[in-house]
């Protein structure tokens, strides 16, 4: 249940997909709930599902497993970020009930090591799971000329460009980048900061010549966005759910070669850490000052292997299948 989870949409040319969202931060009243658990028990009855899904909020992971359950359907749990920090987790007993599901799923996908540890060392879930990180389509971001990107996009040809692309939130440290660059600005003034996606309300974007911020983007915007640039830059901060993140930005940053720095949190900070010279501490920004510098003087791409989305989705296909066969086992053992 929820929408169809977006890393997956070339999963389905071998499956029959129906979903079915709620909009949980915009119809969260009794009779909005209501009315949506009849129309899932509607939908179970009559298209008979072979497997349940839960993904994209805790709430969706809590009635696919409930309803699961209840009708005998194997169910299948996708976890693209650490759901207790979504607004209904606050709902009172979801958590509970999440953790349960998580605990006791058939099945059960994770975008990160740190979030798989999570699930066992917290969770106490002892069945199989598989890590499946982001993936990008190599299609779209790929290697390109920075100097026809930028004419592209109206963007100075000879100056040095940072860019950070994504949300524009506290928890990923968007205002200690900026106070960075300011810092970076002092010494190069021929330096320019992109920013480009949705600002989080109460997120502070100065006004500045040479803070260039982009608040709406066509998608096919975005890869000559990074490969205009000089470096880009990955957001996080190491408290909340950053540090269970495998941030998307990264791979796609990874996939146009793009040097880039990011912070030391988490799985993909993990994974980082033979590069240490793309690393940066989120808190400190005189930490991120001296990253960026260096990076600008000595570009760094760092060869770690990245996964397209149908490298991705081939796993999954595959994980599904033994959830499914493992079913059929035990009904035919039973009969």
């Amino acid at each position: 249940m929820g929408t169809k989870p977006r890393r997956y949409f070339k999963l389905w040319h071998k499956w029959s997909w129906l979903a079915y969202n709620f909009k949980v931060n915009r119809s969260l009243t009794f009779p909005g709930l209501l009315a949506y658990l009849c129309r899932i028990e509607d939908i179970i009855v009559s298209s008979k599902p072979d497997i349940m899904i839960g993904a994209s909020d805790p709430l969706y992971v809590v009635i696919s497993f409930i309803f699961a359950k209840y009708y005998g359907i194997p169910v299948h749990i996708d976890l693209n970020d650490d759901y207790e920090h979504f607004n209904s987790a606050r709902i009172p007993r979801l958590l509970d009930l999440y953790r349960t599901a998580v605990k006791n799923t058939d099945g059960l996908s994770l975008v990160s090591s740190a979030l798989d540890n999570k699930a066992k060392d917290e969770y106490g879930r002892e069945g199989g799971s598989i890590v499946i990180e982001n993936g990008t389509n190599t299609d779209v971001f790929k290697l390109g000329s920075k100097k026809q990107a930028r004419t592209k996009l109206n963007l100075p040809l000879q100056g040095r460009i940072f860019g950070y692309t994504g949300s524009l939130t506290k928890s990923r440290g968007i205002e200690e980048i900026i106070d960075a660059f300011f810092n970076v600005h002092e010494i190069y003034r021929d330096s320019y900061l992109i920013l480009a996606g949705r600002r989080q309300p109460g997120v502070r974007v100065p006004q500045h010549e040479h803070l260039l911020y982009l608040d709406w983007l066509e998608s096919e915007q975005i890869p000559l966005i990074i490969q205009s640039l000089d470096v880009a830059i990955v957001g996080g901060r190491s408290e909340s759910y950053i540090p269970y993140c495998y941030p998307q930005k990264a791979v796609e940053y990874l996939a146009c070669g793009t040097p880039f720095i990011a912070p030391a949190v988490g799985s993909f900070g993990d994974k980082m850490s033979i590069y240490p010279e793309c690393l940066y501490d989120p808190e400190d920004v005189s930490s991120i000052t001296r990253a960026m510098i260096k990076m600008l003087k000595d570009p760094v791409i760092p060869d770690l292997q990245f996964a397209t989305w149908m490298d991705q989705v081939k796993r999954l296909d595959r994980y599904l299948d033994k959830i499914l066969d493992a079913q059929n086992s035990t009904i035919s053992s039973v009969a």
